[in-house]
């Protein structure tokens, strides 16, 4: 559908859709963009500049050195790492044995089932 064959209502939600999902990716990009620019200044420069200053040099390293020595990155990469696949196995197991369940008997409820699993997937593992 081209813009002049479009009804105003249309146009107008269209145009509002898109600017909302700019917006929307704006806010969750900005403190992304703002971590990955501050761990690449000194102090002295993170002191004395903005946050969304670009850094003298992107060549300045030592603050990942700090990260990886002083905070144990690496055990918490591994933490990470065995959570996420525990929690992978185990929704792969209950998605699938509810999706057999699902299909092969239909009965009162399993509409609402399904929606509810549905729902429940969305959410990750991890933040409950």
């Amino acid at each position: 559908m081209t813009i002049m064959k479009m009804k105003p209502a249309t146009f107008a939600f269209t145009v509002f859709k898109y600017v909302s999902i700019i917006l929307a990716s704006l806010v969750a990009l900005l403190p992304i963009c703002v971590c990955v620019l501050t761990a690449f200044k000194t102090t002295e420069e993170y002191n004395t500049t903005s946050v969304l200053d670009l850094p003298a040099s992107f060549a300045y390293f030592e603050n990942f050195v700090i990260a990886v020595q002083q905070a144990n990155m690496f055990r918490g990469f591994m933490n990470t790492a065995i959570v996420l696949v525990v929690v992978l196995i185990v929704s792969i197991f209950t998605g699938s044995m509810l999706a057999y369940v699902l299909n092969r008997f239909k009965f009162k409820g399993s509409g609402v089932i399904h929606t509810l699993f549905m729902f429940a997937s969305l959410i990750p593992g991890i933040a409950t």
